[in-house]
């Protein structure tokens, strides 16, 4: 989760940082304000979900993120279908939330896997009362 937390919010920094840029680079129109300030708004959003997700979520703060995740796609894909303009840029984003939402969702914050000597894996997952403990 902690890879997940760390590209949502570079990702999020970039659009706040240099949102002329990402737009030029996924297709869209430095002159476009309605497109820039989207893609501030956008990655502001991602950077303060990055910071209440933490580094390890528990199972409501990560279902919540792939909710906040679905709809930002929704609304992407809504954008692309009805906005020529917009279309690759939004399928983009749309993707990008898409992909998040998806790692989230899959995301095993309480299972580590550990490479033992002889190339076999020993699982650890953490125990209700937080200790960690070897499955198989």
């Amino acid at each position: 989760m902690r890879a997940l937390r760390l590209l949502r919010a570079a990702y999020g920094a970039a659009l706040v940082a240099a949102p002329i840029r990402v737009v030029q680079v996924s297709g869209g129109s430095a002159t476009d304000d309605v497109a820039l300030f989207a893609a501030r708004a956008l990655g502001a959003r991602h950077v303060v979900q990055a910071l209440l997700t933490g580094d390890h979520p528990g199972p409501i703060r990560r279902t919540t993120g792939a909710l906040v995740d679905a709809l930002h796609a929704a609304t992407m894909f809504a954008v692309a279908a009805t906005d020529s303009a917009r279309r690759r840029p939004a399928l983009l984003d749309g993707s990008v939330a898409t992909a998040f939402c998806l790692a989230g969702l899959t995301a095993n914050p309480h299972r580590r896997r550990t490479s033992i000597p002889l190339g076999g894996e020993v699982e650890h997952r953490v125990g209700v009362d937080g200790a960690f403990g070897v499955v198989g």
